[in-house]
């Protein structure tokens, strides 16, 4: 078998499979069911005007990328989202959206493998594997920012190897700009997400010149703020309470 021709069957076992997990997903699992909804759709409830504020401690962003699909896709009429006759518009609507989210991180993830010189035949197996994984699954089928942060976690990982190769600080200043998002969308994907950016890439912030080091703290600092603050004002609670 040509090398050509195992890379045409990977991808098309990577469609395949994204395809089924999601008319799976869809026809076996109810979304309107899933943990923590009652809570979460507060979100939806204060982005539709139905409430001042939140009174939840999590970011905003992804529940408004999940809102406003929803909006787009007129899931329901009034965002009472456990109300019967939505239920299945709902959980096709949410499952759609996070599913999308998750390809674009598969895409970071491809990019980081493909920049790690894996064979490109086998990271698309391997991300055919990850599509169907059970973690994968619950990420897709709840309505929580995690699968949000794995997305640009994986772009924030892609980002630091190009400059890790090309020694080019444009590439860090970018990076940084995607982990101060993700460090607004949840405390403990705060803490994880750092620690592990500690953890992996220790030998190089040791390296990497405390002008530099100081520079990305401010473009850091410069996107956490505001953001923070947004929440803040809409939830009526902070990012650690």
């Amino acid at each position: 078998m040509t090398n050509n021709l195992k890379l045409s069957l990977s991808w098309l076992t990577f469609i395949l499979f994204n395809i089924f997990s999601l008319m799976i997903i869809n026809l076996y699992y109810p979304s309107d069911r899933s943990p923590d909804l009652n809570r979460y759709s507060n979100y939806l409830e204060y982005f539709s005007k139905n409430s001042e504020s939140t009174n939840l401690e999590q970011g905003l962003l992804y529940f408004f990328i999940v809102f406003i699909f929803l909006n787009f896709f007129e899931t329901f009429n009034s965002f009472e989202v456990l109300e019967q006759n939505n239920e299945l518009l709902f959980s096709l609507g949410l499952q759609t959206i996070n599913t999308a989210i998750f390809l674009i991180g598969l895409l970071g993830l491809y990019f980081l493998l493909k920049e790690l010189n894996f064979d490109k035949t086998n990271i698309i197996f391997s991300l055919s594997i990850i599509t169907i994984f059970p973690q994968a699954i619950k990420l897709k089928v709840t309505m929580k920012p995690e699968i949000l942060a794995f997305c640009i976690m994986t772009w924030v990982f892609y980002l630091v190897e190009k400059y890790k190769k090309n020694g080019e600080f444009f590439y860090l200043i970018i990076a940084v700009v995607g982990l101060g998002i993700i460090s607004t969308l949840k405390a403990s994907i705060f803490a994880i997400s750092l620690l592990c950016l500690v953890f992996l890439f220790y030998e190089e912030i040791k390296t990497t010149d405390y002008k530099k080091i100081i520079l990305l703290f401010i473009v850091f600092i410069i996107i956490f703020i505001p953001i923070y603050i947004e929440n803040l004002d809409a939830n009526q609670r902070g990012l650690f309470d």
